[in-house]
């Protein structure tokens, strides 16, 4: 033996630190290309390159801690912890097969043989037997080898269903088991055997919740296999004679999928079921007509707002910013205090996002507006008197307006008030009654409730509706009364 003195590698020649390492006569260094830690190579290695088994067998003797793997074929040699890393990330970006790590710098097309990552991943039959609780049973456990496992380690879906009272508990509790007493390596191996079945044998299918493979027969193979006795796990599977109709099930876990679409249609093929997914929902064209006809867009934002009562001082619930719904665009407003004027239909607003600050300036001015509230409730009271009941104004608040020739406005009853006067004045306590106390609490309670001017009392509000030709067109309520069902998602309630 004889004391050599060597620098630690090429990453870290900036620390000028050196090692002492004892160097059998006759060896020679390598470096792993990867972490760039030393090891050596030993001149009467007796190692099965086919396999990949592990470097320095036969003497035991390595001069750094890690060991030297050799990948067959391509020759590259990496130590054990960082081929191992390599493997368990390919594997869990499924990424299979999985290649030599030298492909990025020396453009090897190389991959790694089963058996080398059996060796990195796969731990001792020692080692699995101290992982295993010491109540669990042999025949719990369960293997993802490609061999056909003993009978003793397989359970049918019979006997998972009496001991545990149903598949799914059967499933979970199985999982448990398998992340509590399995390594972070042996989960990797087992994951890579699942992928790499997958990747080998093009008829399996991985089940939608625990990804386990799933054997899927053509039609002519399920035929054969129609008397077949039914198996009693997914590795040995052979399914029967199974229509469009009818989904996979796991018998893993249970669950039932189809290998196409994923989600389960039972009744229904797969053509069926395409086609349901991508024929529209009468519903959705409804709404759509609907937002098309009686929806103006937001001049900011162009999401279609619809209008149901209120002044035309609207708020986009999306972008929160004001518009006049009767001029459909916000250029022709101007205002920056809690009154917004526009300029092309000359009406003000008192704009909504203030109506609280709106409402404290009111019940600051109380004191001001109750003398002229108790002056109104003596005029209310000796009109109603008057009357009896019978003027428009002091039944139900409304007038009705209507055009005469299109030139002259005239106002005229409501239907209520000509029904009484048809009657021969057929007036009723509890209908004056109701009057009177409408007309003395109604404007009162209607200020808090709308903004306080005339221009935004509550009137019959008007839709808009697009002709054939996309030109605006209002309809009134009294000629559409037909509420529409909207979607919520594209249209939100509006302030007016």
């Amino acid at each position: 033996m004889s004391s050599t003195t060597l620098p630690t590698g090429s990453a870290d020649d900036d620390r000028n630190e050196r090692i002492m390492l004892d160097v059998p006569t006759g060896e020679s260094l390598s470096t792993c290309p990867i972490c760039y830690e030393l090891f050596y190579e030993s001149s009467s290695l007796n190692a099965d390159f086919r396999v990949g088994v592990p470097l320095g067998t036969s003497t035991d003797e390595m001069c750094h801690s890690k060991e030297c793997f050799r990948i067959p074929n391509c020759e590259h040699e990496f130590c054990r912890e960082c081929l191992a890393l390599h493997c368990q990330h390919s594997i869990s970006i499924r990424k299979i097969p999985i290649e030599c790590p030298a492909k990025a710098s020396e453009q090897c097309e190389e991959t790694l043989p089963v058996s080398l990552i059996q060796a990195l991943l796969h731990q001792h039959k020692h080692q699995e037997s101290s992982l295993a609780p010491p109540d669990t049973e042999s025949g719990d456990s369960d293997t993802c080898s490609e061999e056909a496992p003993s009978s003793g380690t397989l359970h049918t879906v019979t006997s998972l269903s009496n001991r545990y009272g149903s598949l799914d508990e059967a499933y979970e509790a199985r999982k448990c088991n398998s992340l509590n007493f399995e390594s972070e390596q042996e989960m990797h191996w087992r994951e890579f055997q699942r992928l790499h079945r997958l990747f080998m044998d093009k008829n399996l299918t991985p089940c939608t919740r625990c990804q386990e493979p799933v054997i899927v027969l053509s039609s002519s193979e399920a035929l054969e296999q129609e008397n077949t006795v039914q198996v009693r796990s997914n590795r040995d599977l052979r399914l029967k004679s199974q229509s469009s109709f009818e989904p996979i099930t796991c018998l893993e876990c249970g669950h039932s999928f189809c290998q196409v679409h994923g989600d389960a249609h039972p009744g229904m093929s797969c053509d069926e079921y395409l086609q349901l997914k991508i024929r529209p929902d009468e519903q959705v064209r409804k709404s759509e007509r609907v937002i098309r006809q009686y929806c103006k867009p937001c001049s900011h934002c162009e999401a279609p707002i619809y209008k149901a009562s209120g002044c035309d001082h609207i708020i986009c619930p999306s972008c929160n910013n004001d518009m006049c719904f009767k001029c459909g665009t916000h250029r022709f407003l101007d205002g920056e205090s809690m009154v917004r004027n526009c300029q092309k239909c000359n009406q003000s607003f008192i704009d909504h996002r203030y109506i609280g600050l709106y409402r404290l300036m009111i019940c600051l001015a109380m004191p001001l507006y109750l003398p002229f509230y108790v002056l109104h409730v003596v005029v209310v009271g000796a009109l109603a008197l008057i009357s009896c009941g019978c003027f428009c104004c002091l039944c139900c608040g409304i007038q009705k307006k209507t055009l005469i020739n299109d030139k002259r406005e005239e106002f005229r009853f409501c239907e209520p008030c000509l029904q009484r006067w048809e009657d021969q004045y057929d007036f009723h306590p509890r209908i004056g009654t109701q009057t009177v106390l409408s007309m003395v609490f109604l404007p009162f309670i209607d200020l808090f409730h709308q903004c306080g001017i005339s221009c935004c009392t509550r009137t019959i509000s008007s839709r808009p509706t697009n002709d054939f030709e996309g030109n605006d067109v209002l309809e009134s309520d009294e000629e559409h009364r037909i509420q529409p069902t909207l979607t919520m998602s594209t249209i939100g309630d509006v302030d007016g």
